[in-house]
């Protein structure tokens, strides 16, 4: 398309703004999700031996049919 390459250097912009304003919170909700990320992953923070996540568990699914 003419005059598409004009918009490439503004969408790129656009999402460099949108990465930087929504990563924070999803990190956020990973390490809410996956408390074993604490004391792994750098943006948790420091481990809590209390909680841990269903995907750990012995059956962290129900059972199907």
């Amino acid at each position: 398309l003419q005059g598409s390459e004009d918009l490439v250097p503004e969408m790129m912009t656009m999402g460099q703004h949108l990465a930087v304003e929504k990563i924070p919170g999803i990190f956020q909700d990973l390490c809410r999700q996956f408390p074993e990320l604490q004391g792994e992953a750098k943006f948790c923070g420091p481990a809590d031996p209390t909680k841990k996540s269903l995907l750990l568990g012995a059956r962290p699914f129900p059972a199907g049919n």
